[in-house]
């Protein structure tokens, strides 16, 4: 069955296999494991009565369908059906026997999937103490109890693994083990959380153990189900699950679930499940591209808000015998896919899932939530789609094979679960995501990122993990937090990341560094493997045999699977060293670990760099000066000379050896903890954006490159001081990046001295105090923002729909407002040029009219001062116009879309009595991005990579090629002032921010390549500020430790 609920006969094995009908006569029958019964008496009536199989589908209306076997779900909170909850509707009835796709309800074989979740109660007084136990290894003799699943008659049963210890593993019995199985591999090869699960044989001792025992501790009114439900070749035994099905979740619990913090861990993860569904064609959990109403409790949820898909299966259709619902099923996906990919509203497409959710739980989100909502839905289901077209199905498939050979297999069991999973079906699915996979990653919008093989990658994406350190009850907050933080990096960049590192002493648990036998280290291990990541789990304090503590690091790759620990060397207290160094070979490349204080031995870290790593990781917990608890107010003077004097130590060794260094502390708090995190790579320092919680991403080049830069000063007196040419890296709190995660940043002002003003579409204008190192003020509009311009260094210009408003840059408060009478909706607006310098000026088009509005600086009040002039074209229609950039006061250059470009030219200004429209020849691009004035050209920059120079004529213009990049262009500006040719441009195929000298057309130099596309920059003298989807990253130029203006890219390379 499509939902892999136990589908399929049950009971006597053996007379199933035959093709048998069982007879009410008194004949003996010998069971699969050796035992016999006589049939006709009640006990052989009771265990071993199948029910007959299903005839062949005939032609015509099908038959009602019967009732379907329930799904596993193991709920560690097992709750009788609340009032509150509305009980999943059964399946519809099935389609006819000809269209072989589940969309009504059944599978091409006309089998039944699972349609309710059976692990969902068993004893009540037992269940609130349940704990998952290891299923590597049960001793099914020292078992002390079972409990039967109270919905259904799927076969799943809750054994207790040892008296009194409350730790559960699942056994169930199914008939579809095969599809199970390869469903679940799949799962967590894709990153779908999906419980730990293997096979026993009836050709393994275990298998015979587990029967003896597990009908030995059966209750004697569950002990004839056990015998039949048992009595099957190959059984499963499945990781215990603590959680809560989604369609038994009362309101209340539901609320507490996806309102809060956590919520996107939640969403993010249903995301990845609807993926596995529609890879597999399970269509019995979400109704959306399936016509049926779903089964949300085939979707558990824990109590750190994760989703955890259960009971699946895959359903293949046929192409050759079903060729008409195979066509159905694709088309059904590619529709769905379009809509999600295509659509600008997450909600439009996602907005079943919650629809779905609150019909069983009755809790609805609505506005910024159900948007929020929708996006991690979305992100979930695409990037775990990126992962399913890069799947190798054949190999998957291979592995099956490989578990039971035919020779050995029972009644050709496991072979007729093998030609159920069809190939060509799998391939043609997977065909399609790959197709829409490549078109989702060109829309910057969705923030998705190529998947690309680390060991073919440049630049490696690293993830510090700055957290607070609690007791040992804090440690399941601690795994929360790490998937969060993941989960979040990646709706935001669209990769989680390749590497993180947790902090010295997080863990807080005292054990043996080994996954098996440490709890917290597993579910960080999970995570990671959750996220394809790999993970440096910060430390713990080790007790040894010998009766020795250390302070151990453990290492795993983003399989989840330990590869390495490390015992500090270096202590300080009263905790034993360690002796071996820690180098780790992994696919990205050669990483070394040094706890804390071993990084400021010479031995240890020459030691380190000797063995050529491309990283070096840090995990630190550096406790704050004691003088801050009684003066707070100095925290922040101390925390940067901190990271002054940390980078000052490591920035010449980083560009000396080709190593980047990667530091995480423990986030401030009193007693411990001074978030000191930074990243030092060859060429760029990253400094975290405060030191409370905080997440440090970047990314590090695997190979150093020297760039051509301009010469150093004279050599400093100290050796690590001259540190060459470097880029510094700040990020702003959160308090204003925050903002940009909910509309894409599109205006920035820098101020040379008070620091920045950021605007987004959305309304919302922030400003950033360089002083203070936080967002000071923030001014919400009323309507979205049309065009941002910095007149001077106290005003700011704003437009909206239907108002032109001067802002103080100083707390962003309204100096002056004036109402815009335009005859109709605003298509485009800039700021042009004024002649004068006390005056600022702005121009509209709106319908087929242009409008310029005049301001006076001097007096600080807005006033209109020319009229309006119709002088668009009635063939072109002005609202075909995309964009408008002002050449100068009387000229602007319009962007038609379509590689059409015009200059319209206005005479007499002061009246716009006439224009002239001169068309641009030779800009062959799909989008201008920005124009630059420069001397008595225009530098024209192109989404394609192309900047043209563009020389105005009187009659006609021309457009002439001066440089390509080769990457698309987000945004460019000028990077010191329009006097000098430097240009800074930000690169959408790879997050690069460059500098370019238009005057000869040569790249200078790469400033910073960035996890996510930059979609506006900005420059001062002295910064260059960058602004992704989630990040405001600040640059600053330093050579040998001294500041510099951004000029100095502008000596001649004669000087180098």
């Amino acid at each position: 069955g499509g939902g892999g609920g136990g589908g399929g006969a049950t009971g006597g094995l053996q007379q199933l296999l035959q093709g048998a009908k069982l007879k009410k006569t008194s004949t003996r029958v010998r069971r699969i494991d050796g035992s016999t019964f006589i049939e006709g008496t009640p006990e052989g009536d009771a265990t071993h009565t199948p029910p007959p199989p299903p005839p062949p589908p005939a032609p015509g209306p099908p038959p009602p369908a019967p009732p379907a076997p329930p799904n596993v779900a193991a709920s560690a909170r097992p709750l009788p059906r609340s009032t509150e909850t509305k009980a999943p509707p059964p399946p519809p009835p099935p389609p006819p026997a000809s269209s072989g796709v589940i969309l009504g309800g059944v599978s091409s074989s006309g089998q039944l999937p699972a349609s309710a979740s059976s692990q969902q109660s068993a004893d009540a007084d037992s269940s609130g103490k349940w704990k998952a136990a290891s299923i590597s290894t049960v001793k099914w003799a020292t078992c002390s109890s079972l409990s039967v699943s109270s919905e259904g008659g799927s076969g799943v049963f809750f054994v207790e693994a040892e008296k009194l210890s409350g730790k559960v593993v699942v056994v169930k019995g199914s008939g579809t083990v095969v599809q199970e199985l390869f469903a679940s591999n799949v799962g967590k090869l894709i990153g779908v959380t999906t419980p730990d699960m293997r096979m026993t044989a009836y050709t393994e001792s275990e298998w015979r153990n587990l029967k003896k025992h597990l009908q030995r501790v059966a209750k004697p009114k569950d002990l004839s189900k056990v015998q039949k439900e048992l009595d099957r070749p190959y059984l499963l035994i499945m990781e215990y699950l603590e959680g809560e099905p989604l369609g038994m979740m009362s309101q209340q619990q539901a609320e507490q679930t996806f309102h809060g913090s956590k919520s996107c861990i939640s969403f993010y993860g249903i995301g990845r499940i609807l993926a596995l569904d529609i890879l597999l064609n399970n269509w019995d959990r979400l109704p959306v591209v399936w016509e049926n109403e779903g089964n949300p409790n085939n979707i558990m949820l824990s109590t750190s808000g994760d989703a955890w898909a259960i009971d699946q299966a895959v359903t293949s259709i046929n192409p050759t015998v079903f060729a008409s619902g195979m066509k159905k099923y694709i088309s059904k996906v590619q529709q769905f896919l379009q809509s999600v990919i295509s659509s600008g509203n997450s909600v439009e497409s996602m907005g079943i899932v919650l629809e779905h959710i609150a019909m069983y739980t009755g809790y609805s989100l609505k506005g910024t939530e159900a948007c929020e909502a929708c996006d991690c839905l979305r992100h979930g289901l695409l990037t775990t789609l990126q992962r399913a077209a890069k799947l190798d199905i054949i190999a998957e498939k291979k592995k099956l094979e490989e578990m039971v050979p035919a020779s050995s297999d029972w009644g050709n069991v496991w072979q007729s679960g093998l030609k159920a999973i069809n190939i060509d079906f799998l391939q043609s699915v997977q065909g399609l995501i790959k197709e829409m996979m490549d078109m989702a990653e060109r829309q910057p919008s969705l923030h998705l990122q190529r998947l690309t093989p680390v060991e073919d990658l440049t630049h490696i994406k690293v993830v510090l993990l700055q957290v607070a350190l609690g007791s040992q009850t804090d440690d399941d907050d601690l795994v929360s937090q790490v998937d969060c933080c993941l989960t979040k990096e990646t709706l935001a960049t669209g990769c989680a990341g390749h590497l993180f590192l947790l902090p010295e002493g997080c863990i807080r648990q005292p054990g043996v560094p080994s996954l098996e036998k440490h709890p917290v280290l597993s579910r960080l291990a999970f995570v990671a493997a959750k996220h394809n990541i790999v993970g440096v789990l910060g430390s713990l304090y080790e007790a040894a045999p010998d009766g020795k503590v250390y302070n151990t690091c453990v290492v795993v790759n983003s399989d989840g699977k330990q590869v390495a620990s490390y015992r500090k060397r270096k202590v300080l207290r009263n905790i034993d060293c360690g002796t071996e160094e820690c180098v780790i070979d992994l696919p990205l490349g050669r990483i070394v670990v040094l706890i804390c204080h071993d990084i400021e031995h010479q031995d240890i870290l020459q030691q380190a760099l000797d063995r050529k790593p491309f990283l070096i990781v840090n995990p630190v917990c550096i406790p704050p000066p004691d003088h801050l608890s009684k003066f707070p107010a100095m925290l922040t003077g101390a925390w940067k000379t901190s990271l002054t004097t940390v980078s000052r130590r490591w920035e010449r060794l980083a560009r000396e050896n080709g190593v980047s260094f990667l530091r995480c502390d423990v986030a401030f708090q009193k007693g411990s903890g001074f978030g000191t995190s930074l990243i030092v790579t060859p060429e760029v320092t990253h400094h975290v954006s405060s030191p409370v919680q905080s997440v440090l991403s970047a990314l590090v080049p695997k190979e150093h490159e020297s760039f051509t830069w301009p010469p150093p000063h004279r050599d400093r007196t100290e050796w690590m001081d001259s540190t060459g040419n470097r880029f510094q890296v700040q990020y702003v709190e959160d308090g204003i990046a925050a903002i940009a995660r909910s509309s894409e940043c599109c205006f920035v002002c820098p101020l040379n001295k008070q620091g920045l003003v950021l605007g987004w579409r959305s309304g919302v204008i922030g400003h950033w105090s360089s002083d203070e190192d936080k967002c000071s003020h923030r001014h919400d509009l009323d309507k979205p923002l049309l065009d941002m311009c910095l007149v001077n260094e106290d005003l700011l210009s704003v437009v909206v729909e239907g108002s032109w408003s001067l802002l103080s840059t100083k707390d962003l408060s309204v100096v002056e407002q004036l109402e815009l009478n335009t005859p109709g909706h605003i298509i485009s607006c800039c700021h042009s040029r004024s002649e004068t310098v006390d005056s600022v000026r702005m121009v509209v088009i709106c319908g087929d009219q242009v409008c310029v509005h005049e301001a006076s600086i001097a007096q600080r009040r807005p006033c209109l001062a020319t009229s309006v002039c119709s002088v668009l074209p009635v063939a072109m229609g002005a609202r075909q116009i995309e964009k408008c950039f002002a050449l100068s006061s009387s000229e602007l250059l319009i962007w038609w879309g379509e590689s059409k470009c015009s200059v319209l030219r206005l005479f007499n200004t002061d009246k716009l009595d006439s224009a002239a429209l001169i068309n641009v020849d030779g800009l062959d691009s799909s989008t201008v991005i920005d124009v630059l004035n420069w001397k008595d050209s225009q530098i024209c920059f192109a989404a394609d990579g192309n900047a043209y120079s563009i020389e105005l004529g009187t009659t006609a213009c021309t457009a002439t090629k001066i440089w390509c990049s080769g990457q698309s262009i987000s945004c460019v500006a000028w990077a010191v002032d329009e006097t000098t040719p430097l240009v800074v441009i930000a690169c959408v195929d790879d997050g690069t921010v460059s500098l370019l000298n238009i005057e000869t057309g040569m790249s200078v130099c790469e400033v910073i390549r960035l996890p996510q596309a930059p979609v506006q920059v900005a420059c001062s003298s002295s910064h260059i500020f960058s602004v992704t989807y989630s990040k405001v990253c600040v640059v600053s130029f330093w050579v040998n430790r001294e500041k510099q203006d951004l000029s100095r890219f502008l000596l001649p390379k004669s000087l180098d």
